[in-house]
């Protein structure tokens, strides 16, 4: 049997659930809420990682509060205008220093995402109006989306940061996949672990990643390529 986003997404977004959720988000945009990422966006993740592409999954938390940032793909910016996010640029300090490389950030992370990097944030949209409403609302089809990535592949790196992060992956069946927990890479809690996770920076999360899809005969992913 194959398994593919266009089946998950036929089945999940045409229940009920999902239709009171969609609609409310509709409903939040119609009364001029500030919501992001604009509704074309919101499921680009599940575009440009193929299911059967999948062999790392990084599952952050909301999408970047700031306009003309998120555009679907977790930690991924969509201009080259504005400052970089810290989150983003502690994320390439870790590259950096795991391969002892002097990379510039590359904002824009679709090159991630087409290696087979699922790029995918807890809650797929955020409201500025309600901060963590939008979490509450997905996290029902996000637990859904682990759980199919779960069942249906094998020997897949999830990347888990931050708390949030923390909650959906802690049912990945280790026997099957690998799961690095970590603090979230943003500046307030890179540098801090907690029970049962570790802190962001020093974490080589990028290059035990790539050992473990070598120890598996799965292509490695190249953290370097814009």
């Amino acid at each position: 049997m194959t398994y593919s986003w266009d089946d998950f997404l036929k089945n999940e977004l045409n229940t009920k659930e999902m239709k009171l959720v969609l609609k409310q988000i509709e409903l939040e945009r119609a009364n001029n809420d500030t919501i992001y990422p604009s509704s074309e966006d919101v499921f680009n993740a599940f575009t440009y990682t193929s299911f059967e592409s999948i062999s790392v999954v990084i599952l952050g938390q909301d999408p970047y509060p700031t306009k003309g940032f998120a555009h679907g793909l977790s930690f991924s910016v969509n201009t080259a205008k504005g400052r970089t996010p810290p989150s983003l640029k502690n994320i390439y300090d870790e590259i950096n220093r795991s391969f002892q490389v002097d990379l510039p950030v590359n904002r824009k992370l679709e090159c991630w995402a087409t290696q087979g990097v699922f790029l995918l944030n807890s809650a797929l949209t955020i409201n500025l109006n309600k901060k963590e409403h939008h979490l509450r609302l997905w996290k029902n089809f996000t637990n859904k989306v682990i759980k199919y990535i779960n069942d249906n592949k094998e020997s897949v790196v999830f990347l888990s940061w931050g708390k949030k992060a923390h909650e959906f992956t802690d049912k990945v069946d280790q026997k099957k996949h690998k799961v690095i927990k970590t603090s979230h890479p943003t500046t307030m809690s890179c540098k801090r672990s907690g029970v049962g996770y570790i802190a962001f920076s020093g974490s080589n999360c990028f290059y035990d990643t790539n050992e473990y899809l070598i120890s598996k005969n799965k292509a490695p992913i190249d953290w370097n390529k814009i």
